[in-house]
């Protein structure tokens, strides 16, 4: 990415479409001679040039490589500044199989492009003006996207509802520092200047908005990055048939052998707008001589220490064993709810049993999380609770009884993973959400900068040191928009696009 830093004025293309087949593909052309490097390529049956037409219109013709045909395509010209990179921009909409792409894209290297760097269009957008950093990291998440939660909140962090936030922030933290400095560089005048009572509640006021913008982060980053929920259990407790259910179709295998379940499956599931990753384990139990179903309960050990959620499936019309016992010791603290299964049958097991197993997990987190669930026909007897919060500080584990073969109780399952998983609330946004750590990241040093300036100031100290900090706060504002930056933190940034994007 350095070379790209350097040679910004070289003219690039790429594929711009995902590989494959499809309808259509199309190779982007951009830079100062991209009409040119076009005009190498492209041939219409009218004998028009490309630098003969005019900004933003699109024409028929045929692309040739080394003088022979490669494909028909549709040429569309955006000059600058009028193009998503700001420079001049030529696009070629041809078929969309892997060659002929392949030969077009290699025909306008061939004619003087070199092929583009991943995120390079995107990065010359930014550097020219088209959008700020913030702008520019949300077109990856537009592409990556996964719910249409996900869409809307990058589509509002690329139309600048992020971006304005910030500004705003750092022009109030400009507008002090410009009355501190004044202040320092004429001290010995009879000036008015401002007096650290107003200066402490002007750095109090940027606190606040900071702390709002915080607070949108959890739910920011769940529809941007989702969760992996794991399904864990003894075998044939009804984990595949209850990743079936909730998934709506028939993706695991379901048979009343146990063992079934080999490997890890792992399927996307939308719950409200989060995108989770729903992963069926293998079954866990305390002897097994078969090496493949040994290697899939490792596998299932593995899972639960990378995993941010648990469904923990119990089955209701059978005692509870020790292979139940020792899967509750595995959930080493995650958030867990502990799904009641086959429901539909007899309970074998009172109330208090769940809470006596439980007791011997780790405790898990405190969070807001919903109590119980309960089906549309209610069973008898087992419990629809964890520990209560009054053992030894314990939090309650919330349980829910369900049924998979009568598909009873899952709504209630959903409600209360989604209490899990949100901790009860959606955070008010008014279109503003927090969704990358990064920003996050720069939030918390800003916040922590104006917090030092505000004790300096209390404990009136030298202006020199409020003066310092709160250049560090608008420094940290700055990463979130691109305003203070360097090249190794833009390629750090830009190499996880997709080249031709």
């Amino acid at each position: 990415m350095t070379t790209v830093m350097t040679s910004l004025d070289d003219t690039i293309a790429a594929v711009a479409t995902p590989w494959g087949e499809g309808g259509i593909g199309v190779v982007r052309v951009s830079g100062p001679e991209a009409v040119r490097v076009g005009e190498r390529v492209f041939h219409s049956p009218s004998g028009v040039r490309l630098a003969e037409m005019t900004t933003h219109t699109c024409h028929v013709g045929m692309i040739q490589l080394c003088g022979e045909p490669v494909d028909q395509v549709v040429a569309t010209v955006m000059r600058e500044p009028r193009s998503y990179t700001g420079q001049d921009t030529v696009e070629f909409s041809g078929h969309g199989g892997m060659v002929p792409l392949r030969r077009i894209l290699e025909a306008c290297l061939q004619a003087g492009a070199r092929l583009a760097e991943p995120g390079e269009f995107t990065l010359r957008a930014f550097v020219n003006g088209k959008m700020d950093l913030a702008q520019a990291e949300a077109v990856a998440d537009v592409i990556r996207a996964k719910t249409d939660q996900a869409l809307t909140a990058a589509l509002h962090q690329l139309e600048g509802h992020l971006s304005e936030a910030i500004r705003r922030l750092r022009q109030d933290l400009l507008e002090l520092l410009a009355h501190l400095e004044v202040g320092l560089d004429h001290s010995d005048e009879d000036h008015p200047f401002l007096d650290r009572e107003a200066l402490l509640h002007r750095c109090t006021e940027v606190q606040h908005a900071l702390e709002r913008l915080l607070g949108t982060t959890r739910t920011g980053r769940l529809y941007r990055e989702g969760l992996k929920v794991a399904i864990v259990g003894k075998p044939n407790v009804g984990k595949s048939s209850l990743m079936n259910v909730l998934l709506r179709e028939e993706r695991a295998i379901v048979t009343p052998i146990p063992g079934t379940t080999r490997d890890v499956l792992e399927e996307g599931l939308n719950l409200r707008g989060i995108p989770l990753v729903i992963l069926d384990t293998a079954g866990m139990r305390a002897h097994s001589q078969d090496p493949i179903e040994q290697l899939g309960m490792e596998r299932t050990r593995r899972v639960l220490e990378q995993t941010e959620a648990v469904l923990f499936v119990l089955d209701t019309s059978v005692p509870l064993t020790e292979e139940d016992r020792r899967v509750a010791e595995l959930l080493n603290g995650k958030p867990t709810i502990v799904v009641l299964n086959k429901a539909d049958l007899p309970a074998c097991w009172p109330p208090q049993a769940l809470d006596a197993l439980m007791q011997r997990s780790p405790s898990p987190p405190p969070s807001p999380t919903r109590g119980e669930g309960k089906t549309s026909r209610p069973p008898p007897s087992p419990p629809t609770g964890g520990r209560g919060k009054g053992e030894g500080g314990r939090r309650s584990i919330p349980a829910v009884r369900i049924s998979t073969i009568r598909r009873e109780g899952i709504d209630q399952l959903e409600e209360a993973l989604w209490h899990s998983v949100m901790g009860g609330t959606i955070a008010p946004h008014d279109g503003v959400l927090v969704t990358n750590v990064r920003h996050q990241d720069a939030l918390r040093r800003a916040q922590d900068a104006l917090q030092r300036a505000s004790t300096a100031a209390s404990q009136e100290a030298f202006e020199e040191c409020v003066a310092l900090e709160l250049r560090n706060a608008l420094d940290a504002l700055g990463e979130i928009i691109g305003a203070t930056t360097t090249e190794d933190f833009l390629q750090a940034i830009f190499s996880t696009f997709c080249i031709g994007k």
